[in-house]
């Protein structure tokens, strides 16, 4: 069957909770199609923006003078219509005002009955799940309507993505409804350039603990536009009248799932949780350590918002020069490397260079798999999340290429970049491959932990040396780190992640039997690790480091001990001729001009 759903607009651009609707719909159960209907005046280009969507079939529009600011009536009449027209048994929208006026009044219509705020959709047809008792229960229900009516609670759904190729659009011939005598008179949300609550990545949200509109201005309006957040309240303000109601975060208010969401003298009733705990990262400042915002957060501080939110705000960040570039790296089966590429060349072509778009994918495999298994594209800008673009570099391996890396060291090119902080996300499953992944890292950990301990020439070093030693690995030999690299590459990455670094590093130097009964986390780089530096405590160290790196180390050290410059020359070769085989690589699949600006921005980093 097909489905009908209606974008939420202003007549210029498209609100991205379309996107999660389109995402929504896609999930029914014996659906075939999603028609999306745009309504409204000199919709154009929202129009082209709703063809763009990824599992949108067809897209209406529907233009008027009446339609330009809709009431419910009309569009009640107008969804009726094109029911009977097109026989749709689903009709759905976003949660919003709009859709919450003119469903019911459809239903009515119908004889039908609607199903609001649905958080997802079951498996068997026409049965949905709906939150109850401000979000503490979920009700299952099921529908045998012939004609379902349906919003979706768009934080509960991933937004759809880009389509490969355009829907087709069908303009419609529009009557003139008589609207049960309603008309539009005005609308009474402040225009601003700031980001919308509904729709922004950010939000920072204020409650009664402000005592003010003034401190709303004050202390929470430089923080957002610190961080180009949307700003939010909870119903406490909003009701003191510290701020316009159509910033209301809750049951009764705007219901969001930012990436980041910070509740500032917000005591976490729960009608406002049930607009807000969706969120991906939740940061909540109180000076009461038992309120219950602080059962929901991720990250809560207990202080005087009128100190800290100011401190927070005076807070040095990264702008758009300084900041590091994203690096994302594309783990694929050996056997769809090809298959990568081509479609990878398909809908990126700007991303490759004229040489290798010549080529074609089977040869930029070839050249990908020579050396480090690894190629990687700079300079490139992606699609944000937020609705913008970023400047990234991303990468593409095989598996099998990367299972080399780490447990074999043939490379050290992204074995050594897993020996620092990353994440991993898997999209699909695979759970054998996690499984041996997951080993993988370990010991590719533990052996840089290994190889870093035996690069000491004392028994006992501070852990900012350990850590350093392990994080610049990778870097010992490389052509590029002299020319081009920031010389405090490795101590900035240590001091920005001591936490991290030794919260992965420390269990492990245990396993290894290293005391760091001297270096607890509240020492942090100041702390002392100690190690069995005897010749046999050295030698069950390099026992630890992969096979091929042991016997490599052996044939250099004659005389030598294998353990000490022997290893670090070794590592050091390994470095330097993947560095040099990636550089040759690098100007091959992105170009002269590409990789000249990439090595340009490198070389201003490191003057500044």
């Amino acid at each position: 069957y097909a489905t009908l759903l209606l974008a939420e607009h202003n007549n210029k651009t498209l609100n991205k909770a379309t996107l999660h609707a389109v995402s929504a719909a896609a999930k029914l159960p014996g659906c075939t199609s999603v028609d999306l209907l745009v309504a409204g005046r000199g919709c154009g280009d929202v129009a082209k923006a709703g063809a763009a969507i990824q599992g949108v079939s067809k897209v209406l529009v529907a233009e008027s003078d009446q339609l330009e600011h809709p009431v419910a009536d009309t569009m009640a009449d107008l969804l009726e219509a094109l029911q009977k027209q097109n026989g749709y048994k689903a009709i759905a929208g976003v949660a919003s005002s709009l859709a919450k006026e003119t469903l019911p009044r459809l239903a009515a219509s119908l004889d039908v009955q609607p199903i609001t705020d649905i958080v997802d959709v079951g498996q068997e047809d026409g049965v949905f799940c709906r939150p109850m008792y401000a979000g503490n229960a979920i009700a299952t229900v099921k529908t045998s309507d012939s004609v379902r009516l349906l919003t979706f609670r768009q934080t509960a759904f991933e937004a759809a993505g880009e389509a490969s190729s355009s829907a087709p659009t069908e303009p419609l011939s529009v009557s003139t409804y008589a609207g049960a005598g309603m008309q539009w008179l005005k609308d009474s949300e402040a225009t601003s350039d700031k980001p919308q609550l509904s729709s922004a990545s950010r939000v920072v949200a204020g409650g009664r603990g402000l005592k003010s509109g003034e401190n709303f201005e004050k202390v929470l309006e430089p923080l957002c536009d610190k961080l180009k957040a949307a700003l939010g309240a909870s119903r406490a303000a909003v009701d003191a009248g510290f701020v316009p109601n159509e910033l209301q975060v809750g049951q009764t208010g705007k219901v969001v799932a930012p990436q980041l969401y910070i509740a500032v003298g917000i005591s976490g009733a729960i009608q406002h949780l049930a607009g807000m705990k969706d969120s991906k990262t939740i940061v909540a400042i109180n000076k009461d350590a038992d309120a219950p915002i602080f059962q929901v957060a991720d990250y809560g501080l207990v202080a005087d918002l009128f100190e800290t939110v100011p401190e927070l705000t005076n807070k040095e960040g990264y702008d758009q020069k300084t900041r590091p570039m994203v690096d994302l790296l594309f783990v694929v089966p050996a056997e769809e490397l090809v298959q990568w590429h081509q479609s990878n060349l398909k809908a990126h072509p700007a991303h490759y260079s004229g040489l290798t778009r010549l080529l074609g994918s089977g040869q930029v495999s070839c050249l990908q798999r020579w050396g480090p298994g690894v190629l990687y594209l700079p300079e490139v800008q992606l699609k944000s999340t937020e609705g913008g673009v970023v400047t990234a570099k991303y990468g593409v391996i095989t598996f099998a290429d990367l299972l080399q890396d780490l447990e074999n060291w043939r490379s050290l090119y992204i074995a050594g970049r897993m020996q620092k902080p990353h994440l991993l996300t898997w999209h699909r499953d695979a759970a054998d491959a996690q499984q041996r992944l997951d080993v993988a890292v370990v010991k590719n950990r533990r052996s840089a932990l290994a190889a870093a301990l035996l690069s000491a020439s004392e028994e006992s070093l501070s852990v900012a040396s350990l850590l350093s030693s392990v994080v610049g690995l990778s870097y010992g030999g490389d052509i590029r780190v002299g020319l081009a690299e920031n010389p405090n590459k490795v101590r900035n990455i240590v001091n920005a992640q001591t936490d991290l670094l030794w919260s992965i590093y420390r269990p492990l130097a245990e396993k290894l039997e290293v005391d760091v009964s001297e270096a607890p986390f509240d020492e942090g780089l100041s702390g002392l690790v100690r190690f069995n530096a005897s010749a046999a405590g050295r030698q069950r160290l390099f026992s630890t480091l992969p096979m091929a790196v042991q016997r490599r180390a052996c044939a250099q050290a004659g005389a030598e001990d294998p353990h000490a410059a022997p290893l670090r020359r070794s590592l050091q070769s390994i470095v330097r001729r993947a560095s040099i085989q990636q550089a040759v690589k690098g100007v091959l699949s992105s170009g002269p001009s590409r990789s000249l600006r990439y090595v340009v921005q490198k070389v201003a980093k490191r003057l500044r």
